[in-house]
């Protein structure tokens, strides 16, 4: 990573909307800052999902996977960004698309 973490997740915050220092403390605290390898998957369709989701670097992509189980790409994410809320990608607890 090439800034330190917490400060790129603070910085995305910010850039969101106006919170505390104690409400980013309590964020900065309960994130997983993690790493992912090109390809690997942050979510999968169809299974539970109950995680919030903050790109600090790189891009991300979500999709749906064909009948014949191909990727079909829906759409982008560009850090820094806040990835679709829980709510807005799920059914009934599970993901609606792949990241």
């Amino acid at each position: 990573m090439q800034g330190d973490p917490s400060t790129m997740l603070r910085q995305l915050l910010e850039s969101v909307a106006p919170l505390s220092t104690m409400s980013i403390r309590s964020i900065q605290e309960a994130a997983r800052i993690r790493s992912m390898e090109k390809d690997a998957l942050l979510c999968e369709e169809g299974k539970k999902d109950a995680n919030e989701y903050f790109l600090l670097e790189g891009i991300a992509y979500r999709f749906n996977r064909s009948e014949d189980g191909k990727p079909i790409t829906t759409g982008f994410w560009h850090a820094p960004e806040v990835m679709i809320p829980h709510f807005a990608r799920t059914e009934k607890g599970a993901s609606i698309f792949s990241v």
